[in-house]
Formats: C-alpha cells, sequence, structure tokens
C-alpha cells in the first residue's frame, strides 16, 4: 500500500468525509510516495545492474572516473562500468589502452608504434616520416617514449586534401570543431574522445605525439605494423593523416589541431 492510500485511511471520519480535506491528506502521502521512491531510484542509481539510464549510468562513470564513448548505446556503456576494476587494474598497459580503443571507435586494425626506434647504440630513426609540431622534440630526435597509435582500414575517416571526397570541406566550422586543410574528415568528438583515452591509459612517462589514419589503399605496409620495433615501410605522402596530440603542459592555451 503506497501512503497516498495509507495517510488517508489514519485520518478521523470527519476528515474522510470531507472532499477536500481527504484530498488534502492524499496529497500528503503522495508527496511521502515520491520521497520514497526516489529514495529507492537513488540506491538503484548507485549500481551498475540497476542503474534506470543513461544519465545514471553517467553519474556512476564519473564516480569511476571513465567516460562514455560517443558511439556507446546504453547496453554497451553498462557492459562498459561493469568492468571498472579491468579498467583500472590493467591502465597504462599496452593491452588495455589498445583495447579501450577499439571498443571506443569499433576500429579493429589500432597499433601502437614507437616514435623512434634506437637502431645502434645512440642512434634513432623515426618509424614515420613527419615533422614533430615540437621543435625541441623534433630537434633531439631521441625521445624513445614517444608513440604514434596507427589507426588500419577499416574506419571512418577521410583526408582532407586535393583530389578527396572531402576536399572542399577545409577551413570551416562544424559541432564545435574547426576543419582545416590536411585534417581529417569524420566524427571529431570522436577524435577528442580517443585522444582524452589516450592521455588517460597511457604510462606516465610517455607521450602520445597523435593518431595516424591509414587510408584505402595507402601506406603500403610490409604485413601490418609491427608493435614496439617501428619498422613502417614504404611511406608516401597523402597515404595516411595525422591527429596531432599535444600535451597539456607542453604548449599553454593551444588546443591538439589535425595534420
Amino acid at each position: 500500500m503506497q501512503f497516498k492510500e495509507y495517510q488517508p485511511s489514519l485520518c478521523p471520519t470527519y476528515v474522510r468525509e470531507d472532499e477536500f480535506k481527504n484530498k488534502q491528506e492524499v496529497v500528503f502521502g503522495d508527496m511521502k510516495d515520491q520521497i520514497n521512491l526516489s529514495a529507492l531510484n537513488a540506491m538503484y542509481n548507485g549500481f551498475v545492474p540497476t542503474a534506470i539510464d543513461m544519465y545514471a549510468l553517467d553519474s556512476l562513470g564519473d564516480n569511476f572516473n571513465m567516460t562514455r564513448s560517443p558511439i556507446f548505446n546504453e547496453l554497451a556503456w553498462r557492459t562498459k562500468l561493469g568492468k571498472v576494476w579491468d579498467f583500472w587494474n590493467t591502465s597504462g598497459t599496452p593491452s588495455r589502452l589498445l583495447t579501450e580503443l577499439k571498443e571506443a571507435s569499433g576500429f579493429p586494425g589500432i597499433y601502437i608504434v614507437p616514435q623512434y626506434v634506437e637502431v645502434a647504440p645512440g642512434i634513432f630513426n623515426k618509424s614515420i616520416p613527419v615533422l614533430d609540431i615540437n621543435s625541441q622534440i623534433e630537434t633531439l630526435g631521441n625521445f624513445w617514449s614517444n608513440f604514434w597509435i596507427v589507426i588500419d582500414q577499416p574506419h571512418t575517416y577521410l583526408p582532407i586534401k586535393w583530389g578527396s571526397a572531402a576536399a572542399g570541406k577545409w577551413n570551416i566550422s562544424g559541432a564545435g570543431y574547426t576543419i582545416k586543410w590536411g585534417g581529417l574528415d569524420g566524427d571529431q568528438a570522436l577524435l577528442v574522445y580517443m585522444e582524452k583515452l589516450i592521455k588517460k591509459l597511457k604510462p606516465a612517462w610517455t607521450m602520445c605525439r597523435g593518431i595516424v589514419f591509414i587510408f584505402t589503399d595507402g601506406a603500403p605496409l610490409w604485413g601490418k605494423p609491427k608493435y614496439n620495433d617501428g619498422t613502417l615501410w614504404g611511406w608516401f605522402p597523402g597515404s595516411f593523416g595525422i591527429y596531432r596530440i599535444i600535451e597539456n603542459w607542453e604548449i599553454p592555451n593551444t588546443s591538439p589541431v589535425s595534420d
């Protein structure tokens, strides 16, 4: 029995027989029911299996220091939150970073490639032939702890370059993001999400310099990118696009840009 039914039943006869007073008691009882329901919902929303909706799940995500991927539906987000201990117990490892990026993006071919590879004592070569936007890193040329995230086909991004399907989209704004020439046409919110995920899960002593997208018939790799040895052969301009990642401390008041 609810309070809106129970409370009037406790009243004297003259209250129950008075239409206005009886309705007033029903309202008072209903207010108690609402408080009771709110307390019950709060209890349910404190647990992943019983959380009522996305808002409740997002609140749990905030408590767990986890953020929902733009592509997650309610079931996927609930499943991910249910694995919070796995998420944090293995944070800072290559396997966890790759697992989370694949699940968050839906792209199956994601790899970690060092920015520099020591080919002889004290001699480093780049794994991908591009300039680093940080002049100090580029000049020293030996940041062995830096790495790239490489995303092979299939994925949903296109280059904004001459001859590409997205060539006419440069220098415009959409959904709060400026699309630049030489950048990437695709879900910009997902790029930002992946950047934050990388910064959250990478080892503290490393820097990810960007996300490299290989395009259709793009970088002619000999096999797949080989994890941790940087052997990427035959790269040529236009075969890949890079979403640059800038560390928070690196260039103050500068947001990451596509390149």
